[in-house]
């Protein structure tokens, strides 16, 4: 049966082999600051510059903002030719559309139109873009649009941390169990210990317990509010009557009796349960299907909270399959 990995115990030269990994680590680190140093001070002399605005500088990064097309007259009698167009119910003609546009725009004589004519288009192309509706990303595209957003938040808010002093902690978290983004976050170092001292935990490990109550709902809510000893037993009661019920379902979908299907769930038999009903978890969270135990093993909150979000909500990521019988076959084969 295969078993939660317990953290080895290192010996005294593996521990001094991990102090001297450390110290190499910091060594390279405070190596790439005083390059990094040099190089402020030789480009603020370069370019007749204070060192304090080249670093700044430095720390800026991209444009917070997506590009947008500037907002000239031209794009201005584009726009509203082409609301004009749908207003009207023609047909877009494909690529050349906005060649016809632009065709249009030109025999109107755009230029020769009155200032408060002009006004009113360029007022109206931004009220537009303003109102606009949000694009919908496609879920296969999620990832791509939030490594594409973060890219530019991130060296921002380094920059306005570098810049005033500011502290920021930032949370991206799943909306629902089935999204296939991971979780983020992104803090400074003084939010870090903050955390610590006062709610007794990691950022990263405040984000898993938000996100295993946004991706879950009120199922979640009261574990989420209980704290200590009182919360990890009242989430392995829940793991454990959801697996022992959906169990039971899965095994009468399949047509087994109820007068033949186990009492209770018996984790220390649970690959011969398999191989006897032909009926399997998937979707296990901690060390994957082949891990499945008794959530006894578990000893940190963040496990337990991680597969309880997997075996709960309107779209449970993990739950009991029947297996075919070439599936079948092979987990019976794999137990001889």
């Amino acid at each position: 049966m295969a078993r939660t990995r317990q953290r080895p115990r290192l010996t005294a030269e593996q521990r001094a082999s991990a102090r001297k990994r450390t110290d190499l680590m910091w060594k390279a680190i405070h190596e790439q600051r005083e390059a990094y140093n040099e190089s402020i001070v030789q480009m603020a002399s370069d370019h007749s510059r204070s060192e304090q605005w080249m670093a700044t500088q430095l720390f800026r990064g991209g444009k917070l903002m997506s590009h947008q097309r500037k907002k000239t007259l031209y794009n201005a009698v584009i726009h509203e030719l082409a609301k004009k167009q749908k207003a009207a119910g023609r047909a877009a003609n494909g690529r050349r559309t906005l060649q016809d546009l632009a065709r249009e725009a030109a025999e109107m004589d755009y230029q020769n139109l009155p200032k408060g004519e002009k006004e009113r288009l360029i007022m109206q192309l931004e009220e537009d873009r303003r109102d606009a509706p949000a694009r919908k990303v496609s879920k296969r595209d999620t990832g791509i649009e939030i490594e594409s957003v973060l890219r530019r938040v991130q060296p921002e808010m380094d920059g306005l941390a570098q810049r005033t002093g500011a502290q920021y902690l930032l949370f991206l978290t799943k909306g629902d169990v089935t999204d296939g983004f991971a979780l983020r976050t992104s803090t400074t170092p003084k939010i870090i210990e903050a955390c610590m001292q006062l709610f007794k935990c990691t950022p990263e490990e405040m984000a898993m317990k938000i996100e295993a109550y946004v991706t879950t709902g009120l199922v979640l809510a009261g574990v989420v509010r209980a704290t200590g000893t009182k919360r990890s037993i009242q989430l392995r009661s829940e793991i454990r009557s959801k697996v022992y019920d959906g169990l039971c379902k899965v095994l009468t979908d399949k047509g087994v009796p109820e007068q033949e299907q186990p009492s209770t769930m018996k984790w220390a038999q649970y690959h011969e349960l398999v191989c006897r009903y032909g009926v399997a978890l998937e979707g296990w969270t901690e060390g994957g299907d082949d891990a499945v135990t008794n959530p006894d093993k578990y000893k940190t909150i963040t496990q337990l909270e991680r597969l309880h979000s997997a075996l709960h909500g309107s779209s449970p990521s993990c739950y009991w399959v029947i297996l075919d019988d070439e599936a079948w076959e092979a987990k019976k084969e794999s137990r001889r």
